[in-house]
């Protein structure tokens, strides 16, 4: 039997599946763009909050070091600027969820992207390819 964790069965899963709106994101933990250093070094799924209005969602493997760099933080007013994350460890997962809340919520600042399943093949392959490298 293989030691290895289905990701359909990870918890962060179950949370990420129960995002239905954008209330459901209020429960997310969150931090304020006011406060940098507060900001974990965790890979999430991050929702850029300006006042109530879902402005951005994105992914990142580092949320600090991405959010540090974020063009569209520095464009906002960050007392009114509010993080929400969900924690994600696998590159895999980011991408499938930070896709299917952009389709969802219809954040203004993200680019319109068509969904190309081969992109998370490829990035399952080499994940996958990483690990046994290891």
């Amino acid at each position: 039997m293989s030691n290895k964790i289905r990701i359909d069965s990870h918890p962060c899963v179950g949370m990420a599946k129960r995002i239905l709106t954008k209330q459901d994101i209020y429960h997310l933990p969150s931090v304020t763009a006011q406060v940098p250093l507060f900001i974990p070094t965790v890979p999430a799924v991050y929702f850029i909050f300006h006042k109530k209005e879902i402005v951005y969602i994105g992914a990142t493997s580092c949320l600090a070091e991405r959010i540090s760099n974020h063009k569209i933080i520095t464009e906002y007013d960050n007392k009114n600027t509010r993080i929400y994350f969900l924690i994600l460890p696998t590159d895999v997962m980011r991408r499938k969820f930070e896709h299917k809340f952009i389709e969802q919520f219809q954040p203004r600042l993200n680019i319109k992207r068509e969904f190309r399943p081969i992109d998370f093949l490829l990035t399952d392959f080499t994940e996958f390819v990483k690990g046994a490298n290891k």
